[in-house]
């Protein structure tokens, strides 16, 4: 009898062992076809459009676990961010939906960047329209996040499609949002303009001069010497991302020189390797029309509001000089070479920015001006515009 017994445990312990396995494979089968399923042990996810342009991506996930509301797929060192949709245009996937293996679905990615084709909107008078374009990167980018607004109504506002209209006298900014980021636009509109111009530098004024301009959204034209430009690439890049105008002064300043066309070739060359851009007008040295200065095929440029700051190192009366002249389309003329032009010209733009008064480079001011053509100032009438640089 006990052999017997012994002989029937050996024959049942193999069914004792396996039934675990059997019931759970019948338990996986059964929840594999329950529509609420959510084990994923595989997804190859087939990218439809997509700024990588990756046809297909494997996403490996353990038992149990779903595709979140943002998985990233690497391929050569670049990760993709976005969130993935059913279709182009539906809803992201989140934590309860359901991601059988195999599944098509298409890539929707974050807005990362917006180029819009203006830096600065100046408008000259009361309900004047601007129509705005973007660039938006990548492409297809979802932009359900995307959100514009103009920050005081009162002076301007924005439509559903990017048309902006004046609407008082004043300055606002229109913000772009997206994605924790932001992209500003100084809005003016403005009854008077000027241009500021500071000749013989750059120097070791120019830099302090600038970050000022900067922080209070202020442009101008810097007329340069070419002797002068040695070891300041970095300044001039910033001058110009800024959003002021470099004008041409010649390589050494000569007055009513007969090799006017060579010095202003010599410093577009040195402005060229050291910026990448070229000068568009030029002011002769002490205004000097003498010489072979109006065989330049550029707009020459004098002014109409001389401070007389390389004489009178006054800051007061280099200030008082500026108010005095300023007028809508006047050309200003200072130097920042001269330590005590500095304090006078901040104070000049602040007051003057008060009265309304916008502030543009010359070549904005004269429209670009034609070639070999004398000028002193530009038109009083403000011009509606988009600014770039």
């Amino acid at each position: 009898m006990k052999e017997k017994k012994t002989t029937y445990f050996f024959v049942l312990l193999p069914f004792v062992l396996l039934f675990p396995l059997w019931k759970a494979s019948v338990v996986s089968a059964i929840e594999s076809e329950a529509p609420s399923a959510q084990k994923v042990e595989e997804v190859v996810l087939r990218f439809d459009a997509n700024e990588g342009k990756v046809s297909k991506v494997a996403i490996k996930k353990t038992s149990g676990d779903v595709l979140g509301t943002l998985p990233k797929a690497t391929r050569k060192n670049e990760i993709f961010h976005g969130w993935y949709t059913k279709k182009r245009g539906g809803k992201a996937v989140n934590a309860k939906t359901v991601i059988r293996q195999n599944t098509t679905l298409y890539a929707h990615w974050k807005v990362r960047k917006i180029d819009v084709d203006a830096k600065e909107l100046l408008f000259g008078a009361k309900n004047k329209r601007l129509s705005l374009k973007l660039k938006i990167t990548p492409s297809n980018a979802d932009c359900s996040t995307l959100k514009m607004k103009v920050n005081r109504t009162k002076y301007a506002t924005i439509s559903t499609n990017h048309v902006v209209t004046s609407k008082n006298y004043g300055q606002t900014t229109l913000v772009y949002s997206y994605n924790g980021k932001q992209t500003r636009i100084p809005i003016q509109v403005a009854k008077k303009w000027v241009a500021f111009t500071f000749d013989d530098g750059p120097s070791v004024y120019t830099s302090g001069l600038v970050s000022f301009m900067k922080k209070n959204q202020l442009r101008a034209t810097f007329y340069v010497v070419g002797t002068g430009l040695g070891g300041r690439g970095n300044l001039l890049k910033t001058l110009l991302k800024n959003g002021n105008e470099i004008g041409n002064h010649t390589w050494s300043h000569p007055v009513d020189s007969w090799n006017a066309v060579g010095q202003v070739q010599s410093v577009d060359w040195k402005l060229k390797k050291l910026t990448g851009t070229t000068t568009q007008t030029f002011r002769p040295p002490g205004g000097g029309l003498g010489g072979s200065v109006r065989q330049v095929r550029k707009p020459i440029i004098l002014w109409s509001v001389d401070t007389n700051d390389w004489r009178d190192r006054v800051p007061s009366i280099v200030y008082n000089r500026v108010m005095r002249g300023a007028r809508s389309g006047a050309i200003v003329l200072m130097h920042d070479i001269h330590g005590t032009t500095i304090p006078a010209a901040k104070q000049a733009f602040l007051s003057l920015k008060k009265q309304g008064f916008a502030f543009v480079t010359v070549s904005e001011l004269l429209n670009g001006g034609r070639p070999g053509v004398v000028y002193t100032q530009g038109g009083a009438k403000v011009r509606t515009m988009k600014i770039n640089y």
